[in-house]
């Protein structure tokens, strides 16, 4: 199979079974280039996926999901990241831990908390963009990598330590967000009691995340003795409650859709 065949399988794998078979054999009939397909299939996507956006559901997934996940998420993200990897590489260069601030037990429930929120909040994020808009899941996916790419990429790549936040970064948000929707895209389905379940996961973990996260304004506070006051709650939890909205959109798919296939437990 040369390059050219292999990208007119890759492209066509966005299409439906149904459609895709139909554009394939039509492409065989008319014994088009490989190049004529790319260009055939590039231009047929592009069509579907601007004819979906005269919807609703793309612009509220565009709205209340991928914006607020990719600048939010990006930007907690990549700060429990170096966090943790500053911890890490203090480990096992010193033989300590990082003596900054926060007590480093204080810091390793920290870097728990709010990573597992990131991680929970991510997949239900791309689950529901899959399960809410399938049709304009490759833009949706694409703007929030682009997101991520802008927030960690916005630092300088000098050093290992740099490179390992970049890669704990890729998992907390791209990594756990692709496989909600690979999730979502084949199921398009949830059951009600694993919904239940991973709402209750993300909503303990976002307000254990905000408890935590008075830890590091505490310490900041004390470290400066007060030239640096502890930012009120109402700033500090808004970033992790918004994020942990697709969580609870996850209740529309229940209602929204009855498919065959669902996510089991």
């Amino acid at each position: 199979m040369t390059s050219g065949e292999r990208c007119v399988n890759l492209l066509a794998r966005f299409l439906d079974p149904e459609a895709r078979e139909a554009v394939l054999g039509d492409l065989h009939e008319s014994r088009a280039t490989a190049r004529q397909a790319t260009r055939e299939l590039l231009l047929l996507l592009l069509y579907r996926q601007l004819a979906c956006w005269r919807t609703s559901k793309p612009w509220l997934v565009l709205l209340a999901v991928v914006l607020p996940i990719g600048i939010l998420l990006s930007q907690i993200g990549r700060n429990i990241s170096a966090f943790a990897v500053m911890q890490l590489w203090t480990r096992a260069h010193s033989g300590g831990w990082f003596h900054g601030a926060l007590p480093h037990d204080r810091a390793l429930i920290a870097v728990a908390c709010i990573s597992s929120a990131v991680f929970l909040q991510a997949w239900c994020a791309g689950f529901v963009i899959a399960t809410i808009s399938r049709s304009t899941l490759p833009i949706s996916a694409c703007l929030l990598t682009l997101l991520w790419l802008f927030e960690n990429l916005a630092w300088p790549l000098r050093s290992a330590a740099a490179w390992y936040t970049l890669a704990a970064s890729f998992v907390l948000l791209i990594a756990s967000s692709a496989l909600g929707m690979k999730s979502g895209f084949h199921a398009q389905f949830i059951r009600p009691r694993l919904a239940i379940t991973l709402i209750g996961f993300v909503t303990t973990a976002t307000a254990l995340s905000i408890w935590v996260d008075g830890w590091f304004g505490e310490a900041l506070e004390q470290w400066s003795s007060g030239a640096l006051p502890m930012q009120p709650l109402a700033i500090r939890m808004w970033p992790f409650v918004l994020s942990a909205l697709p969580a609870f959109c996850l209740l529309l798919s229940l209602k929204s859709t009855k498919p065959n296939r669902h996510v089991e437990a």
